[in-house]
């Protein structure tokens, strides 16, 4: 039951006793903790903020899928920080709450259950401290910065040294790495091994909470102005936010945000992570190339990666950092040799990564097409030009076929594709044009329409 939670964690339901005004301030001094990243226990806040301000958060956020994601990673984040500091009791109700009370038993007493001295006969040892990598940098003598890993020892806090059984159907993952002791059907471990599981556990319930509020937000309008405000102040912090998050919470106009600006390739791949959350070794090259050439910067494609691909299960961003971040600070050349690494351009990736008009097969690719323009307007010559692709297809023509998807994209014949890079910036080229003619065409109808009513007077 939720009562049964710390005070500390925020899903504990507690009653209301602040004003809407005053928990309004709560959340505001909550996102610019968040800003500041800047985690806090409940003695840290005088426990004001506890409820307030985070339940005024979930409304805010709750119908804006990008505001949403924003928050479950940042409380998720605090909530984590909390687990760790907490005491052993705490940590044990934690467990119970989200993995279920009968799926988890003190070492003691699974011993007793299934007599037998686990600790004795296995040699289970508490551990105070791990390895972990870090990365520092360091100035060569011609002035280029170099990223080396370097091994880190890390005291663990006493709450997560403790031995534990947690049934194994709850932690797939840790058993699937082989990362605790199984046995009779039980996974025993130190609790720091679990400590993914549970922050996991606690963002999907806070998602399914956010969830449940869109229809209240809906039937109270007394909430909007609330809501406005709340947006606001996240936007007066997005620069704090931006290096962190900013795919997630910063809807501009940068091109290596505009998926719909992307080639063929760079779209599917996209699709495949998305829907599978890994892709090949080169693949990945391809994709993190192309990204970081359009303007990523290094942060945030490691945000990118670390929010949609596999290897973040139970990782919070640091661990995912120190753990797969050396290989993307290497295509920056922020590490190994300092190589600025060049975006593949179409050939190269033809034969040697992924190309959807030369790997997949073309009835495959039509009904990809034919699907994507099923609700729009067709382009002029759309079905002519749809029979010159499948053409280019059986002639094994693939920079032709994709040429012919940008046609029937934005309207504008284009020469056999290049280059990844280039199929973009002629694709927002041809975007700003169209938007600036429809600016003018408005401007010479008002000027019209003003010059009319001036002859009419």
């Amino acid at each position: 039951m939720e009562e049964e939670l710390p005070v500390w964690c925020q899903l504990r339901k507690i009653p209301m006793q602040h004003s809407p005004e005053d928990a309004i301030e709560f959340a505001k001094g909550r996102i610019d903790r968040f800003a500041r990243r800047q985690f806090w226990n409940v003695r840290g806040a005088e426990g004001k903020d506890l409820l307030a301000g985070h339940i005024l958060l979930r409304v805010a956020v709750a119908t804006d899928p990008r505001l949403s994601a924003w928050l479950v990673e940042f409380e998720g984040d605090l909530f984590d920080y909390r687990f760790r500091k907490a005491s052993f009791s705490d940590i044990i109700t934690v467990m119970r709450y989200f993995l279920g009370n009968d799926n988890i038993m003190l070492l003691k007493d699974l011993e007793e259950k299934i007599d037998m001295q686990i600790k004795k006969r296995y040699s289970l040892i508490e551990i105070g401290e791990y390895s972990k990598y870090i990365k520092r940098s360091t100035i060569t003598r011609d002035g280029r910065i170099t990223i080396k890993r370097e091994r880190q020892n890390v005291t663990l806090p006493k709450g997560l040294r403790k031995y534990v059984g947690v049934h194994f159907t709850k932690v797939p993952t840790v058993v699937g790495k082989r990362q605790v002791l199984l046995l009779k059907g039980w996974a025993i471990a130190p609790i720091f091994v679990f400590r993914g599981t549970i922050k996991r556990a606690f963002e999907t319930e806070l998602k399914t909470k956010l969830e449940g509020i869109q229809d209240q937000i809906k039937s109270d309008k007394s909430l909007k102005p609330i809501i406005r405000e709340l947006r606001d102040h996240i936007k007066i912090n997005e620069k704090a936010f931006v290096k962190r998050f900013e795919t997630e919470i910063s809807p501009t106009g940068r091109l290596y945000q505009r998926f719909d600006l992307f080639p063929e390739c760079m779209n599917q791949l996209i699709s495949i992570l998305t829907e599978k959350g890994h892709l090949g070794h080169g693949e990945r090259l391809q994709l993190g190339l192309f990204l970081k050439k359009l303007g990523m910067p290094l942060e945030e494609q490691k945000h990118f990666w670390y929010q949609k691909a596999v290897d973040n299960i139970g990782l919070t961003f640091e661990e995912f950092d120190s753990k797969v971040g050396y290989t993307i600070d290497h295509l920056y050349g922020q590490a190994g040799g300092g190589t600025d690494y060049e975006a593949p351009k179409c050939e190269t990736i033809i034969t040697s990564y992924y190309c959807a008009f030369a790997q997949k097969a073309a009835d495959e690719i039509m009904k990809r097409i034919q699907t994507e323009f099923e609700e729009k307007d067709k382009p002029t010559r759309f079905s002519q030009v749809l029979d010159d692709l499948m053409v280019n297809l059986m002639n094994n023509e693939p920079r032709n076929a994709c040429a012919k998807l940008f046609e029937l994209r934005y309207g504008k014949r284009a020469k056999k594709i290049a280059h990844p890079i280039g199929y973009t910036l002629y694709a927002a080229k041809i975007l700003k044009e169209k938007k600036e003619k429809k600016t003018e065409e408005k401007k010479t109808t008002k000027a019209e329409v003003n010059a009319n009513a001036n002859e009419n007077e």
